[in-house]
């Protein structure tokens, strides 16, 4: 059949090739095949089987770590496996520091925060369900855009699709959730290959990549060679059958590790790199339409501190944003990069933002895109303009189409529009012209109009935290009650706030002796400082902190991102503490839903010897989404995370049992003390829960995003 498939098949059904009877060709050729293996056979017999020399030659778990080292990695997260040792022993022999963590999502989670936070992050994953743990992990990193590296295990090379223990197809497990993959069939390849995922992660639209390494391919070369010796038949047995496999063994190492020299990698083709420098043009094109705006906002995405690893550009793109004087919300990994500066009270706002875009008269998103957050570009008006600028055109054409696209770094062209502005403004100086154009909008109109909105709404969710219940109002409901109440949550869908966070009255807004969220809030932004990274992993809590907490530094907030994963929160404390310096303090503000999946790193903190202060908003329910299902379907069915009989979760208990401090606040009077001695834990190097106790509340009904 094979000669066969060789030929069209009117070849030989229409005009024969051969004449009627002549019809021996098939068997024919399998005699000249089979004289032709059983030629190399007997050769091979003549001459005996040779092993490949292996004395000497570094295994390919050292040639990994090696130019993983070369690459600046000095961390990887790991859970252990056989398949991969090699790479995270020879890891730590070479001076890197290796986090064995208690699951496979916090290792790539872990690795995710590192890559944010330094350019690269490594997670190394044993073969077959260490893989598979993975995927939800690897596709929140890819939807962040975050550079990362996953090594996972393969079994040899020999053995696959033969029933090997955890042998898949990890490739089409893996290849919607990547940037790139790859799988090397030689020692000789691990280099250039370990090269080229590193290069794609991090350059042009940055996300993760996947290599799978057979564990043949790592382990010491006279380990592998030994063990493939031991499966072949003795030398002494002669027959055909016994010469064909220690041929076909023999052959088989020797393309492992032989062929070409070690020292002369072989070749892998290398795409270009994309070039994400900003376009001139479009960079004065834009000058120009700010040069007629009166009504301008710039919406700062995760994108524009992508490259912002070292204290020098971050201070190069801050600069940039002060010369512009554009008014400026930032979301995702932006937040917080003016924090602690005086231009942040000047030009950043964090709320209302949606009437901000619907009355601006000129739109640049950065870094951002038209999707869920925005209303998919509905909030803003089609007459207004609005420049997207982003790495990937695709994401830049979202749901709408721009006015203008500049498809490059959003950082780099802040910094390019600030240079070209200042250098426009200098010109017409000189020229003693009627300037055009001005970046003193700090007395506008249109500043002052932002400016009135924000602190008209930080009055009033300062006033709820602020706001202390009366003794009667103490005594009315209990967390757990709410929870099985038609109050849980706010007062349900039909009486739904126009906008989101915007309270009703005191008396609606909390009737329970617990301590309400933005309370809780409130005192972790009063400990912040500069050196404070903040690790959002919730939905309520989380969501209802946002509106409260200021980061104090560039990439001081890390979140899941658009993926809106629950689970980050574990792995990323340990990434964020892996890659900052060891006086960093991480905050991580748990949801008491979002806890349960990662809770168990608190193991992995203690042991690795890392400070952190974990605090967990505990309202015993999924309340972000309780609030709108019992509203509308009227039950709270699968939401309720309290007990009967008012017993809540202990998850101080469950911290102290993995070695933790464990602190337990149900009364506002006990937060501050207790927030006190968690932080002066983690500046000991030790990790700190503290269990807050938190009241239902209607402060962001109507918030679930779907």
């Amino acid at each position: 059949m094979m000669l066969l498939d060789c030929f069209p098949v009117s070849s030989w059904t229409e005009k024969p090739l051969i004449p009627s009877g002549s019809s021996f060709i098939l068997p024919a050729a399998g005699c000249c095949c089979l004289g032709l293996a059983g030629f190399f056979l007997f050769r091979e017999w003549r001459k005996g089987v040779r092993l490949p020399e292996v004395e000497g030659l570094p295994s390919g778990g050292e040639i990994v770590a090696e130019v993983l080292k070369e690459h600046g990695v000095s961390s990887l997260f790991v859970l252990s496996g056989g398949h991969v040792a090699p790479v995270y022993v020879s890891a730590e022999q070479k001076g890197m520091r290796v986090t064995s963590v208690r699951h496979e999502a916090s290792a790539v989670f872990a690795a995710d925060a590192t890559g944010r936070l330094k350019g690269l992050g490594v997670a190394v994953v044993t073969a077959g369900p260490g893989v598979t743990n993975t995927v939800t992990a690897v596709k929140n990193a890819q939807m962040a855009q975050s550079p990362v590296l996953i090594l996972g295990g393969a079994t040899s090379s020999i053995l696959k699709g033969r029933g090997s223990l955890q042998d898949i197809d990890h490739v089409s497990v893996m290849k919607s959730t990547v940037k790139w993959h790859a799988s090397p069939r030689s020692v000789r390849e691990l280099r250039p290959v370990i090269e080229r995922a590193i290069r794609e992660c991090q350059t042009g639209l940055k996300g993760p990549v996947f290599v799978e390494l057979p564990m043949d391919l790592l382990w010491p070369p006279s380990v592998v060679v030994k063990q493939m010796t031991a499966m072949m038949p003795k030398q002494s047995n002669r027959s055909l059958a016994a010469v064909a496999t220690r041929w076909y063994l023999t052959r088989h190492l020797s393309q492992l590790f032989e062929g070409s020299s070690l020292s002369v990698p072989v070749p892998v083709r290398l795409h270009p790199a994309v070039d994400v420098r900003p376009n001139h043009r479009d960079v004065l094109s834009v000058l120009k339409m700010l040069q007629t705006a009166e009504k301008p906002v710039l919406v700062l995405g995760s994108q524009v501190v992508s490259d912002c690893f070292e204290e020098s550009e971050t201070l190069r793109l801050v600069k940039a944003l002060e010369t512009l004087r554009i008014p400026t919300f930032c979301a995702g990994m932006a937040r917080g990069l003016l924090g602690g500066r005086e231009a942040e009270t000047d030009l950043v706002f964090r709320h209302r933002r949606g009437a901000a875009l619907a009355k601006a008269d000129l739109v640049i998103l950065a870094g951002a895109v038209f999707d869920f957050r925005l209303q998919y570009g509905f909030s803003i008006p089609n007459r207004t303009p609005t420049v997207v600028i982003n790495r990937s055109r695709e994401q830049a054409c979202m749901n709408r189409q721009p006015s203008k696209v500049c498809v490059c770094d959003p950082g780099a062209f802040l910094i390019r529009l600030a240079e070209e502005a200042e250098i426009l403004l200098k010109r017409q100086k000189q020229e003693e012209s009627c300037l055009s154009f001005s970046f003193s909008r700090s007395d506008s109109a249109w500043m002052a109009e932002l400016k009135a909105a924000e602190e008209g709404r930080d009055r009033e969710i300062y006033s709820v935290g602020l706001a202390v219940p009366s003794e009667k109002e103490k005594g009315k409901t209990t967390a757990a009650d709410s929870k099985s109440s038609a109050a849980a949550g706010g007062t349900g869908h039909s009486e739904k706030m126009g906008e989101v966070g915007k309270p009703k009255s005191k008396s609606t807004e909390t009737e329970s002796k617990f301590v309400h969220p933005i309370k809780v809030a409130m005192e972790v932004n009063a400990r912040l400082c500069r050196n404070s990274v903040i690790v959002a992993d919730g939905g309520d809590f989380v969501g209802t902190a946002a509106y409260v907490v200021k980061p104090q530094r560039a990439l001081g907030w890390l979140d899941p991102g658009v993926f809106g994963t629950l689970g980050v929160g574990g792995g990323f404390a340990l990434g964020v503490k892996a890659a900052l310096r060891a006086d960093c303090v991480v905050w991580v503000l748990w949801g008491d839903g979002a806890c349960g999946f990662s809770l168990m790193e608190l193991d992995t903190f203690v042991r690795e010897g890392m400070g952190g202060v974990f605090v967990v908003g505990n309202d015993e329910a999924w309340t972000q989404i309780l609030r709108e299902q019992q509203g509308i379907l009227g039950e709270s069915t699968a939401c309720v995370l309290g007990r009967e009989g008012g017993k809540t979760t202990r998850y101080d208990v469950v911290a102290e049992g993995l070695g933790a401090v464990g602190f337990l606040v149900e009364r506002e009077q006990e937060l501050g003390t207790a927030l006190d001695s968690a932080l002066q834990e983690a500046k000991k190097g030790k990790c700190a829960l503290v269990n807050v106790r938190i009241c239902s509340s209607n402060f962001r009904d109507g918030s679930i995003s779907v």
